[in-house]
């Protein structure tokens, strides 16, 4: 197990001492309590803490108007919805996915010379029977 030992030099300049071993720091330690006059100095042990970062998406939407009034902090943003039965309820707040979570899929297009293809679909009609 790793140890430290940190103090301060007579000039004030704080000091760490890595030592693999807890006899070498208080060897150490005693080095500067006798020999330098230093007191005061800390012994720590080091140990190693597992972490791992994990990514996650977050999309912003800027410069786009969405109007939409924002809704009072006690009134729910989402819900099922009395007027379409069968609306899902959801959480107020998102749930986040760990990324292990994620399937990935192959999104790429093929390239296109901008003519549309044989199955591209019909196009829509406006109410004045002109296509958009």
């Amino acid at each position: 197990m790793s140890h430290i030992v940190i103090h301060e030099d007579p000039d004030g300049t704080t000091r760490y001492e890595p030592f693999s071993g807890v006899e070498d720091a208080a060897g150490y330690l005693e080095t500067l309590h006798n020999d330098e006059g230093v007191d005061g100095a800390r012994l720590y042990e080091l140990r190693e803490v597992e972490f791992s970062v994990r990514s996650y998406i977050k999309v912003e939407i800027g410069g786009v108007e969405t109007g939409e009034e924002e809704t009072p902090a006690d009134e729910p943003t989402h819900g099922g919805d009395a007027a379409y039965p069968g609306t899902p309820e959801f959480a107020a707040t998102p749930e986040y996915v760990s990324m292990d979570d994620v399937e990935y899929v192959d999104a790429t297009l093929p390239p296109s010379d901008g003519a549309p293809s044989a199955d591209a679909a019909e196009p829509i009609e406006t109410a004045g029977g002109e296509p958009r």
